[in-house]
C-alpha cells in the first residue's frame, strides 16, 4: 500500500478487486498489485504456472508494483491478428495506438505503431510515431495522422 499510495498518492478503490494468492484456473488476464515494497517482474514471472506470461503493469506504475499476468499465446497483437483475418485486412493497413509496457507487442507489429506522448519510454522506442499526450488531444491528433498517411499513399 505505500508504494501505490507514493506513486497514485492515495489507495485507490477497485471495484471487483479479489485478494488472492493463488491464480484462478479461469483466468484469462489478471492485473496484480503488490501488498508490501513489490517484487520484480522477473520474479513474478518465475512463480507462475507454465501459459502464463507477464507483462508490465498499464497505469505507469513501477513493474515491482503493478503488472499483468496473460496467458503467453494471446496478445493484443494476435488480436490485431484476428481481426484482421476476419475482415481479409493487411497488417501494413492496421494502427495501434497504446501509451503502456502491455502495447509494445501491438505497437510493432502494426503496419502504423503510434506511442501516445505520456507512453512509457518503451513503447516510444518501438512506435514509428508519437503524438501528444492524451490531455492534448493526443489520440485524435493520432487517428488524424494514420488518415494523412493512408490519403497520400
Amino acid at each position: 500500500q505505500s508504494l501505490l499510495i507514493r506513486h497514485v498518492g492515495r489507495l485507490l478503490d477497485i471495484p471487483g478487486l479479489l485478494e488472492s494468492d493463488e491464480i484462478p484456473s479461469s483466468m484469462i488476464k489478471l492485473l496484480y498489485i503488490c501488498k508490501e515494497e513489490g517484487m520484480p517482474i522477473e520474479e513474478v514471472a518465475a512463480s507462475i504456472p507454465e501459459g502464463f506470461s507477464v507483462v508490465a503493469n498499464t497505469v505507469g506504475l513501477p513493474p515491482e508494483l503493478m503488472g499483468e499476468i496473460v496467458l503467453s499465446d494471446i496478445t493484443k497483437a494476435t488480436g490485431i491478428d484476428t481481426v484482421l483475418d476476419f475482415y481479409g485486412g493487411s497488417i501494413s493497413e492496421a494502427v495501434a495506438v497504446g501509451d503502456g509496457a502491455n502495447d509494445i507487442e501491438m505497437v510493432s507489429h502494426a503496419g502504423i505503431g503510434i506511442a501516445m506522448g505520456n507512453a512509457t519510454p518503451s513503447l516510444k522506442a518501438v512506435a514509428s510515431y508519437i503524438t501528444d499526450d492524451v490531455s492534448s488531444n493526443g489520440l485524435f491528433k493520432a487517428v488524424e495522422y494514420a488518415f494523412s498517411l493512408t490519403e497520400n499513399s
